[in-house]
């Protein structure tokens, strides 16, 4: 008689492990009731999205460096351009005053 109450509660404890497992699975099924639709539990489309915009972003600070470095040269070259420009009127001031002392003194020959 001990030893089939021993076998009985070697076997209810093997039904009771059994049933705690099944509950597991059941909570686990009842879980994904809350996701009805796929997109619900696609984790790669986000992961994509976020790669991508990553990606864009990086190639946006890329080209605004870029953009920033041509805008110094842009404005160095302007600056170059202004002060050639002065030096040019200066030059042209100059030899107008040449030419008119070159006249001055050829009408005083």
């Amino acid at each position: 008689l001990e030893q089939q109450l021993a076998a009985l509660g070697h076997e209810l404890g093997a039904i009771k492990q059994a049933r705690d497992e099944l509950r597991g699975r059941l909570d686990a099924l009842l879980k994904l009731e809350d996701y009805t639709r796929y997109a619900d539990i696609d984790w790669m489309a986000p992961a994509r999205q976020m790669a991508a915009l990553a990606e864009e972003r990086a190639r946006l600070e890329a080209a605004s460096d870029t953009l920033q470095e041509l805008g110094r040269q842009l404005k160095a070259v302007q600056d170059r351009l202004g002060e050639l420009d002065v030096k040019w009127r200066d030059t042209l001031g100059k030899q107008g005053e040449v030419r008119n002392k070159r006249e001055v003194a050829q009408a005083m020959r």
